[in-house]
Formats: C-alpha cells, sequence, structure tokens
C-alpha cells in the first residue's frame, strides 16, 4: 500500500497585536454566508461576517518573491454571527464602536475606512496556544492612512476579481457554504476552480 504522509509545513513566528488600545480603521467586511456551527450539542446553520482591522503596529516579514525585509501593520479581526439582537456580540461591538445602539437597518458595509480603538486582550486557547483577541472596540476620530486595500465581499453581489483576492482560508469557508454551493451553473463557470 502506497503511503502518503502530510508534511508539517513551513515553521513560522506569529505575529501577535500586542495587548492594550489600539487605533485601528476597519479594512475588511466579508460575508461568509451560513456556516455550520455547534451550540449545546446541537448543530445549526448560523450566518457569519469576518470583520477586520488594519492597526499602526508594524511587523517585519521576509518578501518570497525578492527576498528582501518588508514592513506591513498587523492585522486583527473578529468572526461574527450576523445578528442584531442585542445579546449578539456584533451588536455590542457596534454599539461600543457608535456609542449607540444601531439601527435595525444598520448596513455594516458602512464601517469600512471608519476608524475605531479596540482592546486587545490576551486568552489561552483550549489547545494551550496563546491567542491576542480583540475584547471592546470604541469610536475614534483617528486620521491614520490605510496600507491594505479595503475589501468587502457578499455573494449577493458576486465579484470573481473580489473573490479571487481573499485570503485562501476566508474562501474556503465561503465555499462551504450552501449559499454558494448552490449559485447556478453559470455562475460557478465564472469562478477559478
Amino acid at each position: 500500500m502506497t503511503k502518503l504522509i502530510a508534511p508539517k509545513g513551513e515553521e513560522f513566528e506569529r505575529q501577535l497585536v500586542s495587548t492594550g488600545l489600539h487605533e485601528v480603521v476597519c479594512y475588511s467586511i466579508v460575508d461568509l454566508w451560513s456556516q455550520e456551527i455547534e451550540w449545546k450539542g446541537q448543530k445549526k446553520m448560523q450566518r457569519k461576517v469576518q470583520i477586520t482591522f488594519e492597526t499602526q503596529e508594524k511587523w517585519m516579514f521576509k518578501n518570497k518573491e525578492t527576498g528582501k525585509e518588508e514592513e506591513k501593520p498587523l492585522i486583527i479581526g473578529n468572526r461574527y454571527t450576523l445578528s442584531m439582537n442585542d445579546w449578539s456580540h456584533l451588536y455590542k461591538d457596534l454599539t461600543g464602536r457608535l456609542w449607540k445602539a444601531p439601527t435595525d437597518e444598520f448596513d455594516i458595509m458602512t464601517m469600512i475606512w471608519k476608524p475605531a480603538q479596540i482592546q486587545v486582550i490576551e486568552v489561552e486557547g483550549k489547545n494551550g496556544k496563546v491567542y491576542h483577541n480583540m475584547n471592546n472596540i470604541l469610536p475614534s476620530d483617528n486620521k491614520n492612512k490605510l496600507f491594505n486595500e479595503t475589501e468587502s465581499f457578499s455573494l449577493q453581489d458576486f465579484d470573481k476579481s473580489v473573490f479571487d483576492r481573499l485570503h485562501k482560508w476566508m474562501r474556503d469557508i465561503i465555499e462551504k457554504s450552501p449559499e454558494y454551493q448552490a449559485l447556478d451553473a453559470t455562475d460557478k463557470d465564472d469562478l477559478p476552480f
């Protein structure tokens, strides 16, 4: 029998946003559509959205194409259930960001380019790894410029060029959604896979 052994992969040092308060700008909102979750032993589908912020904190990396050291801002984000129920994390974070409760028809895509302050805390995951997570989002009037190109994506207004630019892990999540899988054949013909 032939063996197939998966390589461990390239080792790299994770660059974490430092704990504390950070001035940030929202640069990415990606609709991940319906994803299967397990809650209290029950599996169900929930619509998810990924909101990502660019910090002013920098990290150095080696560009694989040029071999040169380059500097980029660190990013941090959160995946939310797309819900405006007053107990939802998205509702709580938007309320902190806006200093008021968002309306029922609040379009979260309007958050792109908007400044904020975030509090980052250190938590230990179930796997024993240390993570730095967003804990609070507050309003800010900072005028920081973005390094990254802004991105917003939803299957409702499918744009193949935007989809192709998303991180592979985001594309993989979206491809698992029933909405993506239900795209008719003509839509899928335009996709890169």
